[in-house]
């Protein structure tokens, strides 16, 4: 139960090279990884799942691992931290990639546009199909936990639309900060003085 690394994926920070380069430095042999999506497609573990559901989750994977263990998730702090103290896991080591705020944001942006674009890298088309995901269903047109509203292209999608599209606050609105300030799910949450002030904490 020691040794555990908690990596926190914020969207669009370069995350994905981060994880590639935890997991090929991962000491061999005793490696065991907690991913976003598993087979189990009830589990499915990101903010759209609440964060009691998504910690159970998380530690019954990470109870069955030999050594240490790497979860990896788009989640915020507050769901590693109930999944420490349900796996009653000693020093755990979270870990997170922060970027520059606008940058980030732009970023994001360009994904939601990528995502408009080819229909593929939509939701919808995992919510049908032989593996289908039901509770993805909701989600279609979506860019990780929110959806773009139905009269968005590609082409319409600029700065301005997609900052007033009220779906799409969560990409845009201080997700850093939630994701390591809140300690509810950091979808519903607002962001003051005190979640700044817990984030920063959180940083050490």
């Amino acid at each position: 139960d020691e040794g555990h690394l908690f990596f926190i994926r914020m969207q669009k920070t370069g995350s994905d090279t981060l994880k590639d380069v935890l997991q090929h430095n991962w000491p061999p042999g005793i490696a065991c990884t907690a991913r976003q999506r598993e087979s189990n497609r009830s589990s499915y573990c990101d903010a759209r799942v609440p964060n009691a559901v998504c910690a159970s989750w998380l530690a019954s994977q990470l109870n069955g691992c030999q050594g240490s263990a790497m979860a990896q998730a788009h989640v915020g702090l507050a769901v590693y931290q109930e999944t420490v103290a349900l796996a009653e896991i000693r020093n755990p080591l979270y870990v997170t990639m922060l970027r520059e705020p606008v940058a980030r944001v732009l970023s994001e942006l360009r994904n939601a546009r990528s995502a408009l674009s080819n229909p593929n890298t939509l939701l919808c088309s995992k919510a049908t199909g032989p593996n289908s995901q039901p509770h993805l269903a909701p989600f279609c047109r979506c860019c990780w936990e929110y959806g773009l509203s139905a009269n968005t292209s590609a082409a319409s999608l600029d700065v301005d639309a997609f900052m007033d599209d009220a779906a799409a606050e969560m990409g845009w609105s201080n997700r850093q900060t939630r994701m390591l300030g809140l300690s509810a799910d950091y979808l519903s949450g607002a962001v003051t003085e005190a979640t700044l002030s817990a984030a920063v904490a959180a940083m050490g």
